[in-house]
């Protein structure tokens, strides 16, 4: 046996290394593609480090945020006609005047950011949660999203770009085409005659000036907050695909349970039923137990599926809680959810057009045309707000109830609770057109001459009193969507498939 040694140990000892090396270089091309394709092909991307480690995903995020850094400081010395070096050098300056504040400010806004980043993870990680434990979901999102880091740098200084580009050719023009004030009066007292007259002549001579540029000076503040928006839109989109590559989850064995009262229901017959609560055991653990939601197994009527499964979620939370598929999920919920996107958009940038123009009729002009940009920056911008801020709220939600779960009856519900809020999204639609219907309403009250002396009479401001009006009813309907949530995600937490 001592003689066979130097024959076996030659082997495994040369071929070690050929392996390790391998193995590295098949991470390192990984990692590499995954850096540049996660901006167009986020998937892609998510599937080639789809087991990298928390670490090498955490140093991929600190060096691209550390590239971030200088590129910017690049950028931002450009536009001031600035030489890098220069740049450089005024931060050393600010250090070494004071090393206490400047590590302090510094280490404060990197805090700052790394908390939002770890705060998007916990929001996006039921979107590609599996029936797995809940800090595997966490995991995996924290590693997605620090691997889009690079896509973030890429936005970042894309928009910069766009935004320090427009303003040197807007000063380009302004000193090619000066524009002359007429002088201020010495001595002139705020709120005045005077006063009134000088800033009028001022804005008006301001306004020619502004019409004889061209059309992207014009609007280019316009067009830098439009393009910043509609970035963010392709940012989260790339995350949500990251985010929800396929993969697959540890098996996670359990008893099998009473799908209405979580019995234990091992050994007992399908043909009888639950001793705690009389349930049929075949509703719980038959062949359609769980069948998944009309919009799921939809065959062509898709807007039959749509309004049943919209009116079970509203409805029949409970219901429809228990027809989920917690370890097979699948993806139709996902793109219900995002099937009414676009609508939400739709609504959000009308509330802001119709607020603007109630807003012009109580002050006698016409916003809509006296204040175009606003009216270009406002309308688009809300309307990605409100869409960004629905798929917040709706992947927000899952993550609370994911850990009022987990810590409760030690389960990941998120597959369950995913599903829950996509589905609800219907409910959200109706919140929103209610919720502008109130703003609008609020500001035309809160200026109506009759509300102003009748909150006079009570003592209170009409402008409170008008907030108050608004505030009430949508604070009801945010607790009723929470507790609607509740109630479904409940009714999966003893799911057997």
């Amino acid at each position: 046996m001592s003689d066979a040694l130097p024959d076996v140990f030659p082997e495994v000892l040369s071929s070690a290394p050929v392996s390790l090396t391998r193995r590295s270089w098949v991470g390192i091309k990984a990692l590499a593609a995954s850096i540049l394709l996660c901006g167009i092909r986020p998937a892609t991307a998510a599937r080639l480090t789809l087991n990298i480690s928390l670490k090498m995903a955490a140093a991929v995020h600190l060096t691209f945020g550390l590239v971030t850094v200088v590129l910017l400081t690049a950028l931002f010395a450009w536009m001031e006609g600035e030489s890098l070096r220069t740049a450089w050098s005024l931060v050393v300056r600010d250090f070494a005047e004071d090393p206490k504040e400047f590590v302090l400010i510094i280490g404060g806004i990197t805090l700052l950011i790394e908390a939002g980043f770890v705060g998007l993870a916990f929001v996006m990680m039921s979107w590609g949660a599996v029936d797995e434990p809940l800090r595997a979901s966490f995991s995996h999102s924290l590693r997605r999203v620090w691997c889009q880091t690079p896509h973030a740098m890429f936005i970042i200084l894309l928009v910069t770009l766009l935004a320090g580009s427009l303003d040197r050719l807007d000063d380009i023009w302004v000193s090619a085409h000066p524009v002359a004030y007429p002088p201020q009066p010495p001595n002139m007292i705020p709120n005045t005659t005077a006063w009134n007259t000088y800033f009028a002549e001022v804005g008006l001579i301001e306004r020619k000036a502004r019409a004889v540029k061209p059309w992207y000076l014009r609007y280019s503040e316009a067009m830098a907050v439009d393009f910043g928006f509609l970035c963010g839109i392709w940012f989260l989109a790339a995350m949500l695909r990251a985010v929800g590559v396929p993969r697959a989850g540890p098996h996670m064995p359990r008893q099998p349970r009473c799908d209405a009262c979580g019995y234990d229901l091992t050994l007992m017959p399908m043909e009888s039923r639950c001793p705690e609560c009389g349930e049929p055991v075949t509703a719980s653990l038959g062949p359609d137990a769980r069948p998944g939601t009309p919009w799921e197994l939809r065959r062509g009527h898709s807007m039959r599926a749509w309004w049943r499964t919209a009116r079970l979620a509203l409805f029949q939370p409970v219901v429809f809680g228990r027809m989920l598929r917690l370890s097979s999920p699948g993806t139709a919920h996902r793109r219900f959810l995002l099937l009414h996107m676009p609508l939400v958009f739709l609504i959000g940038a009308a509330s802001a057009l119709t607020l603007y123009y109630v807003v012009g009729i109580i002050e006698g002009k016409n916003i809509l045309q006296e204040e175009i940009e606003l009216v270009l920056v406002g309308a688009p911008v809300f309307g990605t707000l409100c869409m960004i801020g629905t798929l917040i709220l709706s992947l927000a939600s899952t993550g609370r109830y994911g850990v009022v779960f987990q810590i409760r009856d030690k389960r990941n519900l998120l597959t369950g609770a995913v599903q829950v809020v996509s589905y609800q999204v219907v409910y959200l639609i109706a919140w929103q057109i209610f919720g502008a219907m109130t703003a609008i309403g609020a500001v035309a009250l809160g200026n109506s001459g009759w509300f102003k002396d009748l909150s006079i009479s009570r003592r209170m401001g009409h402008e409170p009193l008008a907030f108050f009006l608004w505030f009430v009813p949508n604070l009801a309907c945010g607790l009723a969507y929470w507790a609607l949530v509740k109630r479904a995600v409940g009714a999966t937490k003893y799911a057997n498939k």
